[in-house]
């Protein structure tokens, strides 16, 4: 359907071959799918859970975090299927405007989603597993998820924004001072051309 990025904040399913298919599918198209890990506390490299353990080269599984950057104590891991965390203890939006707070590795696969969403308005033209390899490589490598999780890291989307330079804007100077009560001039170039898909 177009959709370059899903996210899938379910699991617990047994094997599924048509969905299995489906996500490859996908996968050709260069499309990322993103999907939380799941909150029973253990190593799915042996006991699967799914869709995370299928093998298909365009899932981005996601666990979580706790506050002290320790992997949560709910969250599954594994050294090859879970490829980073991100924060999964926050206030959540609730019906009737409110917030409720909340746990779980469903939230951390939307912020994996939304730094993919974010990346691509920086650099449209980069391909489904080049994204992924940005998000990966970008991570904040902690000790207390070497071996728990392939990249060994948390979520930083501030460090995949530095990773890249939007295709359709250019700046005369990236960095400098300006000291109080002062000013500089600044050249910004934006090219309408450049901005698409």
């Amino acid at each position: 359907m177009g959709i370059s990025v899903t996210c899938n904040s379910w699991g617990g399913g047994y094997y599924s071959q048509a969905l299995k298919d489906a996500i490859d599918a996908a996968g050709e198209k260069g499309y990322l799918f993103v999907t939380s890990a799941g909150n029973s506390g253990k190593d799915v490299t042996n006991q699967r859970k799914y869709p995370i353990c299928f093998p298909c080269d365009n899932i981005i599984g996601v666990g979580s975090s706790d506050r002290k950057d320790n992997l949560a104590s709910y969250s599954n891991w594994s050294s090859t299927h879970v490829d980073l965390v991100a924060p999964g203890l926050s206030y959540g939006a609730i019906p009737g405007g409110k917030y409720k707070w909340n746990e779980g590795t469903s939230n951390c696969a939307p912020q994996v989603a939304g730094a993919i969403a974010l990346l691509k308005s920086y650099n449209s033209q980069l391909s489904g597993p080049e994204i992924k390899e940005v998000i990966l490589s970008s991570t904040d490598t902690l000790p207390s998820l070497e071996g728990k999780t392939v990249s060994g890291g948390r979520l930083n989307a501030h460090k995949i924004l530095q990773s890249q330079s939007p295709l359709w804007l250019e700046a005369g100077q990236s960095s400098g001072t300006v000291p109080p009560g002062q000013s500089i001039s600044l050249k910004v170039s934006a090219f309408a051309e450049r901005i698409s898909g």
